[in-house]
């Protein structure tokens, strides 16, 4: 739809042509996910005047992935079912049946990258098991250029299930369990040049993980059931809660070269040169209610 196109413009009527810019609405039309070729064009009508002409193609927005498996006689069969440009409106949607030798869960998952006019990501994601269902949800203000000043990340989820819980030898019973997640991260841009942006981050990361007391569990081993019980107590070790901050240092390159698949319907996309990292530290501290103490850090460093 024309209206999901203009949203992911950067540059509007009245506004200067500018090459950076233009150069970024294309690269953000790609990264949809559903348009092969993307180009824009100006063409001057007055000594300041341009008209912009935008030139997409769209591909199978519609996917089917299909997975069967047989082990030690029992039959599993997986599907999912994703939509990535329903109804030309941008939007996601996605159903799956997911099947193992634990549970059998089926999925649903909904996401709408230009909420809220446009500047907003959402989306939500349910699913319900044998043994539990979980319950997630995001909301994010991406950066909407390369150069802008602010964005915002929070994720949230909630699952009950019950995994595999090992005795000893291949005796295992399965107590159930409660599992919450909550990150929020905001981002600053601290610096731009030619060459790209340098971006940080302030966030707070929270989760539980519960395993109540429970009595009369199963017992099973290889086979099958045992017809034996087990009683916890207290709370399992396992059971534990992380507080704790995280700081984040991005880097961005200004440069990008584009580049062809085949092997995905031809699609273009683009490829970032010169020099891009992503780094994460974070603390975890009893002060704030942690069960654990300690520090963690992930890095992604790359060069084109």
């Amino acid at each position: 739809r024309l209206a999901v196109i203009r949203r992911e413009l950067l540059v509007a009527e009245g506004d200067r042509a500018d090459r950076d810019l233009l150069d970024e609405s294309e690269r953000k039309l790609r990264q949809t996910g559903f348009l092969v070729d993307v180009s824009l064009e100006t063409q001057h009508v007055a000594p300041d005047t341009v008209d912009l002409y935008v030139h997409t193609r769209e591909v199978w927005t519609t996917t089917f992935d299909l997975r069967y498996e047989k082990f030690e006689g029992t039959t599993l069969l997986s599907f999912r079912l994703a939509e990535v440009n329903l109804l030309g409106t941008g939007r996601e949607v996605s159903l799956a049946r997911d099947e193992d030798l634990d549970r059998t869960a089926w999925a649903f998952g909904l996401r709408d990258p230009q909420a809220l006019n446009g500047l907003w990501d959402a989306g939500l994601d349910y699913r319900d098991a044998d043994d539990g269902g979980s319950f997630g949800w995001h909301l994010a203000r991406p950066f909407p250029r390369l150069g802008a000043e602010w964005a915002v990340q929070t994720y949230y989820s909630h699952a009950g299930a019950a995994p595999r819980y090992y005795l000893g030898g291949p005796f295992y019973t399965r107590p159930h369990g409660d599992f919450t997640s909550l990150r929020l991260v905001g981002l600053q841009k601290v610096d731009e040049n030619d060459t790209g942006v340098m971006r940080a981050g302030f966030g707070l990361r929270l989760e539980d993980q519960r395993f109540n007391p429970e009595s009369g569990l199963p017992v099973y081993d290889e086979v099958g059931d045992t017809g034996a019980t087990v009683d916890f107590h207290r709370p399992l070790p396992e059971s534990r809660q992380v507080r704790g901050p995280i700081l984040t240092l991005q880097r961005r390159s200004r440069d990008y070269t584009r580049r062809r698949f085949l092997d995905r319907m031809g699609r273009q996309e683009d490829v970032a040169l010169g020099h891009e990292f992503d780094l994460e530290v974070g603390w975890i501290t009893r002060g704030l209610g942690s069960t654990l103490a300690g520090t963690w850090f992930e890095a992604d460093d790359r060069w084109q």
